[in-house]
């Protein structure tokens, strides 16, 4: 991954600062949008429209840190075997220390580099890189030993500094560069020095007008140290646009199965009618790979500090088909205490529930964030898949025992116009992923 030099700058720079600065009694219980983000049903379902293994299922959370990710995994995946590993043994630490802490038992932490896991001897359904391969000398090298370690249909999460989003960041960086604050790691006497530095610059300078948060930076705590090392004085860090990332994929054999946040890479919502945009663009669109459409939108507007998504082995995408015996699935992190809650309370208040509002990652764009509520009727109908999933064909008879009539004409309602509406709601749903739709018993 990088020379013997590189190693000891990286592995002192995290020993000096244990990242992320978590407090140990945080927990991501409540974050949702971290939980949709680690559970490996989001991404499995949008490569093979099924759900997950249940049973044996390994993850790896390769450069974990201080197991805040680690931890974030366990309870996104309950059952599931988190492995994490990691060059500094001060973050391993507080990486065990976090996981007792929380009651987590079914884990395991390696101190040692990522491209060594095949000495752990284990097959993985999920690896999670966050936040590390772009300190990689060799980013392909490292993509190359996680998918001999892939189980055939396993998922990778990993992610890359974006070059243009983050340039710049990379002149801020070489500046201090320039004065010599990251030719030894970087300690208290160089991030006081950054501080200085950036607190002395007029307002208008673009380094500090663009990068500089104050509210962070001026911190003297924990988290201030951490800001300013993680964005001036960070050993390594390198940014990639989309296809030269492309390029580290395809080179080792593997496939792109989506962005992270999908819907703000999508060049057509840039534009003021996201369904008819220049005839130029759809065509241009309509013409590019998956790959060159993220190249396109990271030109025009490149408001991502990640190229963040999943990856696998190459395998056939299943299409979506929605069938009379298709099993009807909440999304699991909305099946959660408070959205039953609020939930409960719509029906019993008659009222519509905005599903985005709990889980706003699927809805947000680059530019907006999407509102998808379901009325009172479709609350209703949906209301027992906060428990267990239901075939369309139930869902359908519950929709006509509830609410068999027309409100507007009082008239009944031909089965025919129920599955209709039914298919609709759903297939919008589905969109989101808030519901999962799965052939059989899935």
């Amino acid at each position: 991954m990088h020379d013997s030099e590189n190693l000891d700058k990286i592995r002192q720079q995290f020993d000096f600062g244990p990242y992320p600065h978590f407090p140990l009694e945080k927990s991501p219980v409540q974050d949702l949008e971290t939980l949709f983000i680690h559970d490996l049903t989001t991404p499995y379902y949008l490569k093979y429209r099924r759900l997950p293994p249940r049973e044996g299922v390994v993850i790896l959370d390769a450069g974990c840190g201080s197991g805040y990710g680690a931890l974030t995994l366990a309870v996104a995946n309950p059952g599931a075997k988190v492995i994490g590993v990691d060059l500094s043994e001060k973050s391993l630490e507080l990486a065990r220390q976090r996981l007792r802490y929380h009651g987590i038992e079914n884990c395991e932490f390696h101190c040692l580099p990522i491209t060594e896991i095949d000495r752990l001897g284990y097959r993985f359904d999920y690896i999670n890189c966050d936040e590390v391969i772009y300190l990689a000398d060799d980013p392909a090298q490292v993509l190359a030993v996680f998918a001999q370690a892939l189980k055939p249909q396993g998922i990778i999460r990993v992610n890359f500094h974006d070059a243009y989003q983050r340039a710049e960041q990379y002149r801020g960086q070489a500046f201090f560069e320039w004065l010599g604050l990251k030719e030894h790691n970087p300690e208290d006497m160089a991030i006081e020095t950054v501080r200085r530095v950036m607190q002395e610059l007029q307002d208008e300078v673009d380094v500090k007008k663009h990068c500089w948060q104050p509210a962070l930076g001026n911190r003297s705590d924990q988290a201030g140290k951490e800001y300013i090392l993680m964005n001036f004085l960070f050993q390594c860090d390198k940014g990639f646009t989309p296809l030269q990332v492309r390029d580290f994929v395809e080179m080792v054999g593997l496939e792109l199965i989506e962005m992270v946040h999908w819907r703000k890479w999508r060049l057509h919502e840039l534009f003021a009618d996201p369904e008819n945009p220049p005839a130029i663009v759809a065509a241009a669109e309509a013409m590019a790979t998956p790959w060159e459409r993220l190249h396109l939108v990271d030109l025009l507007h490149p408001a991502e500090r990640l190229i963040d998504f999943w990856c696998g082995l190459p395998q056939p995408t299943q299409p979506m088909t929605l069938t009379p015996e298709s099993q009807i699935y909440l999304h699991p992190q909305l099946r959660q205490e408070r959205v039953k809650l609020a939930w409960q309370q719509a029906l019993q208040h008659r009222q519509s529930l905005a599903l985005s509002h709990f889980l706003k990652t699927p809805a947000q764009s680059a530019l907006f964030h999407a509102e998808v509520t379901l009325d009172f009727i479709a609350a209703a109908v949906l209301w027992p898949l906060l428990e267990t999933p239901m075939t369309f064909t139930e869902l359908q008879t519950r929709w006509q025992r509830l609410y068999p009539y027309d409100w507007h004409t009082g008239n009944p309602l031909p089965p025919s116009e129920i599955a209709n509406q039914l298919h609709e709601l759903l297939l919008r749903l589905e969109s989101y992923l808030y519901v999962l739709i799965v052939e059989g018993s899935g």
